[in-house]
């Protein structure tokens, strides 16, 4: 893995459980690795729903399905930057 902090932008890291890409919209599509992408940046760019950074997540997933549990975890490496 390479990494290289970008100097126009913050630096974050996110950590996420496989429940968050594994979950299932009613008609049986899966967040998937994109939509966790996007969903990852609307919260560093500032543009996550009215406060609500897991929105986007919870309108998605069929309420009705059984899921798997879901844990992300956003970190701040801002005090890291050299």
């Amino acid at each position: 893995m390479h990494w290289q902090w970008d100097e126009q932008r913050p630096q974050h890291l996110f950590l996420y459980s496989d429940g968050l890409t594994d979950a299932r919209n009613s008609r049986g599509e899966s967040f998937g690795i994109q939509r966790a992408l996007a969903l990852f940046g609307e919260q560093i760019n500032g543009r996550d729903k009215a406060g609500q950074p897991y929105k986007t997540f919870i309108d998605f997933v069929d309420p009705d399905a059984i899921h798997d549990d879901v844990s992300v975890m956003k970190i701040d490496c801002e005090a890291l930057r050299p």
